[in-house]
């Protein structure tokens, strides 16, 4: 896990990297409802799940990628098996 913590004023950049890292979701497990103050770029390296995005339903697979925007209600949650992002 990586983690950036701003030292001086970056409120004039375009893009700031907060958090960089992995995690495994297991399948009892899941997130959401639930709303972040920022954009989230999600890979699934493995296993297979479930997202809604502001209503939207979409179907997770392995070598998915998907972004979250700032101020959307989003649910995730595993299938039957592991699921890596």
């Amino acid at each position: 896990m990586y983690c950036f913590k701003p030292k001086a004023d970056y409120s004039r950049l375009d893009f700031m990297l907060y958090y960089c890292g992995t995690s495994q979701v297991e399948k009892h497990q899941s997130w959401g409802p639930g709303i972040r103050d920022y954009y989230s770029l999600y890979y699934v390296t493995e296993g297979s799940g479930y997202l809604t995005i502001d209503g939207q339903d979409y179907t997770l697979v392995e070598e998915t990628c998907f972004l979250v925007p700032p101020g959307a209600i989003v649910n995730y949650k595993p299938d039957l098996l592991l699921c890596e992002f």
